[in-house]
């Protein structure tokens, strides 16, 4: 059989991180309190031996947990490509709402604060493979990018930011967002290399894609 690189490329598999976002934000703390307790004691039961009739550290938790988790959305989310990541930085860059002409100093920081969170934005639309409501099962492919900014807004920061760090997590790059913003085409007005397309993604409307 010949040699095929596209299809081998095509089947490559990109990394993938699910995390659970409580809707009621009574139990958010509390749930990602849980969250992390549970994966300590985990943790700690892999380096522990016990006998037979020892209950498992963190079994305390997980009736709590699984109940609050009923009440959450689970995102799944994968890592871009570079040419997906540079497309969504020349999107945010070029729309019209972020200009920094004829502003002060102070106007100009606040600009460029509102255009990173709306990069942000567009790389969890563009990130998200699948989102599972857990109070009935529904799920929902893709997140388009209304939709991201309705999310960004609706969930108290430390949540939103919860999402940010699993897609981190999943790029598995680094700072990665913070170098795009850092580079002086993003962070400045000016031109904008020809042959590069500001819209070329796949999430065009409010089902998303994969």
């Amino acid at each position: 059989m010949a040699f095929n690189l596209s299809r081998i490329i095509s089947d490559i598999r990109v990394a993938t991180k699910k995390v659970d976002i409580p809707l009621n934000m009574e139990n958010a703390a509390r749930f990602l309190e849980l969250v992390e307790a549970a994966k300590t004691a985990t943790m700690a039961e892999a380096d522990t031996v016990r006998s037979i009739t020892d209950s498992a550290p963190g079994a305390e938790f997980m009736e709590e947990l699984e109940q609050l988790r009923a009440d959450t959305l689970t995102f799944q989310l994968r890592a871009l490509s570079s040419k997906e990541l540079s497309v969504l930085r020349r999107k945010a860059f070029t729309d019209p709402a972020f200009t920094m002409k004829n502003l002060s100093q102070d106007e100009k920081a606040v600009r460029e604060v509102e255009r990173e969170d709306r990069l942000m934005e567009y790389v969890i639309a563009q990130a998200t493979v699948e989102v599972v409501d857990n109070s009935n099962g529904e799920t929902k492919k893709g997140l388009s990018f209304d939709e991201a900014a309705e999310l960004r807004g609706g969930l108290p920061e430390f949540l939103w930011q919860k999402l940010c760090d699993t897609w981190s997590e999943a790029q598995g790059l680094g700072n990665v967002v913070s170098e795009a913003i850092s580079d002086p085409t993003f962070r400045r007005d000016g031109a904008v290399e020809t042959g590069e397309p500001v819209d070329a993604t796949p999430v065009e409307d409010s089902e998303g894609g994969e």
